[in-house]
């Protein structure tokens, strides 16, 4: 799949909602940050993009899952990491 501009806006729009410790469900503000990638690219709700190195989506979903002062917190720490992680799985899983 490849990752377009229009990916990355609905990223970020749902990091604005927040994050939550654990898969949690399908709806913005609701989800993990791996599960909202899998929104934002129209993927079933889960935990693997598919697009994501397997060792980066281990680190992130400890990240995600560890304690933050609050869910916007746990977003707004995680979006950089979110974003740069894209395409991964080509580069790193070699």
């Amino acid at each position: 799949m490849e990752i377009t501009q229009n990916h990355i806006t609905s990223i970020h729009n749902l990091l604005d909602q927040g994050l939550v410790k654990g898969l949690g469900e399908p709806k913005p503000g609701k989800m993990c940050v791996e599960a909202a990638i899998c929104y934002a690219l129209g993927l079933p709700h889960g935990d693997d993009p598919g697009c994501v190195a397997a060792s980066l989506r281990k680190l992130k979903i400890g990240i995600n899952d560890s304690a933050w002062s609050s869910n916007k917190a746990r977003a707004e720490g995680m979006r950089r990491l979110a974003i740069a992680q894209l395409g991964s799985h080509v580069e790193v899983d070699r």
